[in-house]
């Protein structure tokens, strides 16, 4: 819980992916670090939960936890790509992603 995670996303996802695996029902992003990365970086906000459903996709779990870290930071993505332990140039690239399939969901 207490990892940095410097830089590498694949390592995130992995232990994304066996806490979920070894989950009872639900991941807490309070229980996995998230309060403490937002005081780290200087928002000592009220600690915010997202969970996700067992039968989500990886994709799905990922996708929560950065709009939930996005969010929490008002939308700076620095911060956010800081506190996620993935470069600006990747959360903007899964940004763009989700915005394509949003709009590809539309037509």
């Amino acid at each position: 819980m207490r990892h940095r995670w410097p830089g590498n996303v694949r390592e995130l996802r992995n232990a994304v992916e066996r806490a979920y695996i070894l989950c009872d029902g639900e991941l807490d992003s309070e229980r996995a670090g998230h309060a403490d990365a937002a005081r780290r970086h200087g928002r000592d906000a009220p600690a915010t939960k997202s969970s996700v459903a067992i039968g989500a996709t990886l994709d799905e779990i990922e996708r929560t936890f950065i709009l939930a870290t996005l969010k929490h930071f008002e939308g700076d993505k620095r911060r956010a790509a800081d506190v996620l332990g993935c470069s600006l140039k990747t959360l903007y690239n899964k940004l763009h992603a989700y915005q394509r399939e949003r709009h590809a969901g539309m037509n």
